[in-house]
């Protein structure tokens, strides 16, 4: 038998640095280290001259400096730690630059660490500089973090601290301050919901507590549950456990809580989710009747008005994907961006045709069909349905129904962009719900991105031909 050294090669730094690790989540990871360390302040200082950034708090400080650098270590001397693979703070730090600083102050003790990423590469050898530990009378605890030559520049930070208040509201509510560039962030309000429930639980030995109700009418956030870890938010808006009724008027928070000695909920590696959650969102739901009788009421009442609503939230969510769609062919062929070709004439589309027709004696319904893959479409107005829309289809062709008095056809009907996003919204949903993976419009949109912009023209016909109708 033979032992072999199987630690990772330096080269692994590359595949962290290039993880498309977003600046919030960056940040949550070094904030999460920070109030793990007892801190209640926290500022992130971007600087573009000196190309770095500089995070700075106030708690107990690091008694192992590899900690924060060394891939799978934890420092628990003194923390309660929400971290769970020893990986958040390296990853953080990657994302941003390639060479860090540390210094903190624990116990009257100044330690230091220097880490030259760049110069690990090079020499193909993990090392760290740390000189020796220096004793300081009365000295302030906490611990400060510069990131040098960083990858790319940080203007924009009123997008980041935006994101920083929602997802560390539970922090900022409790009394804790973080700060990006100066500006102290606000504490976000506790979402109120009308007809409130509440209740807590234990999930395999896991506790948790959680409260639910209808959000309020003409409210911003998204409906569905919201989970929260200690200081922060980790995931938004997640429908499981509502079984077929809509999330769109429901509210729910679940909090879910750890003790020193408790057992760990299994968060993903960057804190953005939890494993376990489609099985406690479906255990809250079976184990508390009055949610389903809150969701029946809620769903009943405003069956109406909660389809248009979706429907505007779609359309609107589709409207860029749409316009670069649009703008793409434009500056293909400018003067065919609105054409005037008659219905039943074939629309040339690269080296085929799309066929779009028309059936005779005023049945609404519209045909399509792209004759390179075969696949059919089509759209049908339901004259006297209430129902905003639907889809029926199999292997080769789907149809696309919408209902005529649906107050968001009242007002839209003519509306071409409106009839085309609204098609192909019910197509996706349809595609991605679907068990039968053949179907026309997944075909098409996953062979190549040719078709699928080839897709979209039938599509686009079709609704400027139900526009033109009325």
């Amino acid at each position: 038998m033979t032992e072999v050294d199987i630690s990772p090669e330096t080269h692994i730094i590359n595949s962290i640095m290039n993880q498309d690790m977003l600046p919030e989540i960056a940040c949550a990871e070094l904030a999460d280290n920070a109030f793990d360390a007892k801190a209640d302040f926290i500022s992130f200082a971007f600087n573009s001259e000196s190309r770095s950034l500089t995070v700075t708090d106030n708690g107990v400080g690091l008694s192992d400096m590899r900690s924060i650098v060394k891939l799978g270590c934890h420092d628990n001397e003194g923390r309660s730690t929400s971290g769970r693979y020893g990986v958040g703070g390296m990853d953080a730090i990657l994302s941003f630059g390639s060479i860090v600083e540390i210094v903190s102050v624990r116990n009257n003790i100044e330690r230091k660490i220097l880490v030259d990423f760049d110069e690990i590469k090079r020499i193909n050898k993990w090392k760290a500089i740390i000189p020796e530990p220096v004793l300081f009378e009365n000295s302030k605890s906490g611990t400060i973090i510069k990131i040098k030559n960083l990858n790319k520049e940080y203007y924009k930070t009123t997008v980041l601290t935006k994101k920083l208040e929602a997802l560390f509201a539970p922090a900022l509510r409790s009394g804790k301050t973080i700060s990006v560039n100066g500006s102290v962030l606000k504490a976000l309000p506790i979402i109120a919901v009308d007809e409130q429930l509440q209740g807590e639980g234990e999930y395999y030995g896991k506790q948790f507590k959680w409260y639910a109700g209808i959000k309020p009418k003409n409210t911003t956030i998204e409906g569905g549950w919201t989970v929260s870890l200690k200081h922060r938010i980790i995931k938004e808006a997640s429908a499981y456990g509502l079984q077929d009724y809509s999330s769109h008027r429901f509210y729910g928070m679940i909090e879910l809580v750890e003790n020193e000695n408790d057992i760990k909920w299994e968060v993903t590696k960057h804190k953005n989710n939890l494993r376990e959650l489609e099985a406690l969102c479906e255990y809250i739901f079976d184990s508390n009747p009055e949610i389903r009788t809150l969701l029946e009421k809620v769903n009943s009442e405003d069956s109406v008005e909660l389809e248009s609503q979706m429907a505007l939230e779609v359309s609107e969510n589709l409207t860029q994907a749409f316009s670069e769609i649009l703008n793409s062919k434009e500056k293909r062929n400018p003067k065919d961006s609105e054409t005037d070709t008659p219905l039943n004439e074939p629309k040339k589309t690269g080296s085929r045709r799309v066929n779009v027709t028309r059936h005779q004696g005023g049945d609404r319904v519209l045909k399509g069909k792209d004759s390179f893959s075969g696949k059919k479409f089509r759209i049908e107005w339901l004259p006297d349905s209430l129902s905003f829309g639907s889809v029926q289809g199999n292997r080769t062709s789907n149809i696309v129904k919408f209902g005529k008095l649906h107050p968001f056809w009242l007002k839209h009907k003519k509306n071409r962009m409106m009839v085309k996003m609204a098609a192909v919204s019910q197509l996706v949903l349809h595609a991605i719900t679907t068990e039968d993976n053949d179907q026309p419009i997944l075909a098409c949109m996953t062979v190549s991105a040719s078709q699928s912009i080839r897709a979209f023209d039938t599509i686009d016909k079709m609704a400027a031909t139900i526009a033109g109708q009325e």
